[in-house]
């Protein structure tokens, strides 16, 4: 996993992660990649070093967190991109994500649930799937 500091034309600085750099610049070319925070496709990458991540975190390893309203709404503005852009499969989730990692039916953007056991599993087997953080509570909504 590659991961770029990125700015939109709007200077608005957020993080890209990206499965490869090859990965980063075909979604560049094809414009897939947009500011969370106002939308803009005018994207282009900070002069900063990449990170890598090629293993698992050690429980003493520090990672980075955010908080505030910024983050609720990009996390708010990710869920909402995937329920409009991913299938629901459900509970069926591993079975198909493993047919279609092993060729046996045609890739496409699905989304469902697992439990921490099946999600060691197709992290074990190499198979493609990201864990996403519960959608935020509307703050409407909180009494």
């Amino acid at each position: 996993m590659v991961i770029y500091d990125l700015i939109c034309d709007a200077k608005h600085r957020f993080e890209g992660w990206f499965q490869s750099p090859e990965d980063s610049e075909r979604q560049a070319a094809n414009g897939l990649i947009s500011c969370p925070t106002c939308g803009s496709v005018a994207v282009r990458k900070l002069p900063t070093a990449a990170r890598l991540n090629r293993g698992e975190r050690k429980d003493s390893e520090q990672v980075e967190v955010i908080t505030g309203r910024q983050a609720s709404e990009l996390l708010r503005r990710l869920h909402d991109f995937v329920d409009e852009n991913f299938e629901d499969v459900g509970h069926e989730f591993a079975d198909q994500a493993r047919r279609m990692h092993y060729g046996s039916e045609k890739e496409r953007n699905i989304r469902g649930m697992v439990d921490a056991d099946e999600a060691r599993s197709l992290e074990e087997e190499g198979v493609p799937a990201l864990s996403l953080p519960p959608r935020p509570v509307d703050p409407e909504k909180l009494n």
